[in-house]
């Protein structure tokens, strides 16, 4: 019963510190730049390509944007995708006034795919949880 519950234990603390706590803050930033950030406009000027262990391709858009004070940064997508992002896409965006490297997408799907992961990640968790305390040990 105690290598069941130090497993567990170490279980839920990696599924809580790299997984549900990063997209929490991520969800955090979300309705603070929303309520305090500044909205833009930028547009993607380059592609960041990425290949997995499994040489799986995917993409992260590089997008280019204009602050109020006229300063010119540069963010990468944090989510990759399958498909190629096309270059000179508009995209909507808001960032942070006082820390610029903080930015998201000003979409209605990039909040929509942010609360799935959210879901996802919790029902992994209590399905783990579920088979771990409510099925019969195995072997006595």
């Amino acid at each position: 019963m105690i290598l069941k519950i130090a497993g567990i234990t170490t279980l839920l603390t990696l599924l809580v510190k790299y997984m549900l706590a990063p997209l929490f803050k991520e969800l955090l930033l979300y309705f603070h730049l929303k309520k305090h950030g500044v909205k833009t406009v930028g547009s993607i000027v380059d592609v960041e390509e990425c290949i997995d262990l499994d040489n799986f391709k995917s993409y992260k858009g590089i997008i280019e944007f204009t602050t109020n004070d006229n300063t010119i940064c540069r963010y990468v997508l944090t989510d990759s995708k399958m498909d190629q992002p096309d270059l000179g896409k508009k995209v909507n965006l808001i960032y942070d006034p006082e820390n610029i490297s903080r930015v998201i997408i000003n979409e209605t799907g990039a909040f929509a795919f942010l609360v799935v992961k959210i879901f996802f990640l919790l029902f992994i968790f209590l399905g783990i949880f579920a088979g771990i305390f409510f099925l019969p040990d195995i072997g006595g």
